[in-house]
């Protein structure tokens, strides 16, 4: 089967010559050629190739939402208790990109953070529970894995680590 493309003149281009090479733009590669028509030479622009589409990456926020429910789904949680727990720990629906790097319980003691990521993790957490569950090499840093080891926990009864947020959302 030979799809068929809608192509628009634009009738402001129509003084150009044909010219030898491959014209490009962005709905693909192009040639002049002539063709005979009962004996009247016209020449006229040749697909050659057509670009493939590009889908765009969602924006951020969305990306979250969705990953939150494919993970909700996968471990049979609610989506919206995981998405509001992750959006009172960080505030991801408010920035996402501020909340992918969110950093909270400040120690002035030491001028540390102890919790960071979408999920608010502590390291010593994030151990414990990357020993418990070692389907992967789970990675701190990433709101994915924050996401997926989250609804892990939650899904075995573990809200009591992020027992605030928790409260605050279910009551």
């Amino acid at each position: 089967m030979i799809p068929l493309h809608a192509w628009t003149i634009n009738y402001a281009d129509a003084f150009e010559t044909p010219h030898p090479g491959i014209i490009e733009n962005d709905r693909g590669w192009f040639i002049w050629k002539e063709f005979d028509v009962n004996g009247l030479k016209i020449w006229a622009i040749q697909l050659i190739q057509p670009k493939p589409a590009q889908a765009q990456e969602l924006p951020l926020g969305e990306q979250i939402e969705a990953w939150i429910s494919v993970q909700a789904t996968k471990h049979r949680l609610n989506a919206k208790i995981l998405g509001d727990l992750g959006n009172c720990e960080s505030g991801w629906r408010t920035d996402p990109y501020k909340a992918i790097k969110a950093q909270g319980d400040f120690r002035s003691e030491t001028g540390e953070y102890l919790a960071n990521g979408l999920f608010q993790w502590h390291w010593r957490s994030w151990m414990k529970y990357s020993i418990i569950y070692p389907q992967k090499i789970w990675d701190y840093e990433s709101w994915k894995d924050q996401t997926e080891l989250s609804a892990l926990v939650l899904k075995d009864g573990g809200w009591k680590n992020w027992y605030n947020c928790y409260r605050w959302i279910t009551k």
